[in-house]
C-alpha cells in the first residue's frame, strides 16, 4: 500500500472513528478521569520550574504516543491486507 495513501486513510480512521469509539468505551473513560485527578494531584504538588519541566516532559511522551499509535494502526491495516491478499490466493 502507498506510504500516502496509507497515511491519508490512518488520519481519517482515526479521526472519525477512533475518537467515538473510545468516547463510547466505559473503562477507557474511567482511566480518563483516574488519569486527571491524578495529574491534578501530582501537579500540585511541584514548584513553578518543576511544573514547567514535567509539562515539557509530557507534552513530549503524548506526542510520543500519537506516533507509536499511529504506526500501529498502520501495521494493522497492512497485516490486513497481507492476510486478505493470502487467502485470496
Amino acid at each position: 500500500m502507498n506510504q500516502e495513501v496509507l497515511e491519508l486513510v490512518t488520519q481519517q480512521m482515526v479521526e472519525m472513528r477512533m475518537d467515538s469509539i473510545m468516547k463510547k468505551n466505559n473503562g477507557y473513560r474511567c482511566m480518563q478521569q483516574k488519569e486527571a485527578e491524578l495529574y491534578e494531584k501530582f501537579l500540585g504538588s511541584l514548584s513553578g520550574g518543576q511544573k514547567e519541566e514535567f509539562e515539557n516532559f509530557l507534552t513530549v511522551s503524548i506526542e510520543s504516543a500519537l506516533v507509536r499509535e499511529r504506526l500501529v494502526y498502520q501495521q494493522g491495516m497492512k497485516d490486513l491486507m497481507a492476510l486478505l491478499r493470502s487467502l485470496g490466493e
